[in-house]
């Protein structure tokens, strides 16, 4: 089955990002990528949904209203503003206050946070089982495993074409099963990336060609992951002086 224009566009479009401050040349942003949106999975109605919605055309963002702490409400964001407070010289106690501060993620904040996956699509866990049969009719895939293959050959490379635009200063990757993949959407060239013990966890970095750091780190709250705010704060640390 010949896979439509529209659902090309979708797939390589801004489908599993947050948003928030994408950055530019002048002023370079911290991205934080995951592997794709969690809670529940994708089914070729939820899908169709959101596909004739347009958000994932645009750059959006959290939006900014009277729900405080929209930004940390899941527990992955939270580790991720930790981070980002220790990154930014703060302790990892103060996340909630930086969060807001900084305005974290929020649409149409220019402080230099932006969130996003590698994959378009969501679901309940990283299980390639986890596939609606019904979403080949509408995606052309038959499993999940098609579909990930399509989307390291030409997704992937579209995400590295971005960062490539926007050379931010440090990509946080989260899933160190994942590298191969964080290493087709985020590095220029064939350096391999430097592996460090830091904080009793490892950390893989490198540097671009363009001064982009990417570093790919254990995932948020997994038993072996990062949870502690030690292990945070000593990664945080390690991280600002990357990018000084």
């Amino acid at each position: 089955m010949l896979m439509k224009t529209e659902i090309q566009e979708f797939l390589l479009g801004y489908s599993g990002y947050n948003g928030g401050d994408i950055g530019s040349l002048d002023r370079p942003s911290i991205w934080c990528c995951g592997i794709e949106w969690g809670g529940e999975n994708s089914t070729a109605i939820s899908v169709q949904k959101y596909f004739e919605s347009n958000e994932w055309k645009t750059i959006n963002g959290f939006e900014e209203n009277d729900e405080k702490e929209k930004n940390i409400t899941a527990p992955y964001d939270r580790v991720l503003c930790k981070l980002l407070c220790a990154i930014n010289s703060g302790k990892v106690e103060d996340y909630a206050e930086f969060a807001e501060n900084q305005k974290v993620w929020i649409k149409g904040a220019k402080t230099g946070y932006f969130k996003m996956n590698l994959y378009p699509l969501w679901f309940i866990n990283t299980d390639p089982n986890n596939w609606d049969p019904k979403l080949d009719e509408l995606l052309t895939f038959a499993d999940k495993g098609e579909y990930m293959r399509w989307c390291r050959r030409y997704r992937l490379p579209a995400i590295n074409q971005l960062m490539q635009k926007h050379s931010p200063k440090l990509i946080l990757c989260f899933g160190i099963k994942y590298e191969d993949d964080f290493n087709i959407a985020f590095s220029d060239g064939y350096k391999r990336f430097q592996c460090e013990d830091v904080g009793g966890l490892t950390v893989r970095w490198k540097r671009n060609e363009n001064g982009t750091v990417v570093a790919v780190l254990p995932f948020p709250n997994k038993p072996t992951g990062l949870k502690s705010h030690t292990s945070i704060q000593a990664i945080g640390e390690y991280l600002r002086e990357l990018i000084k």
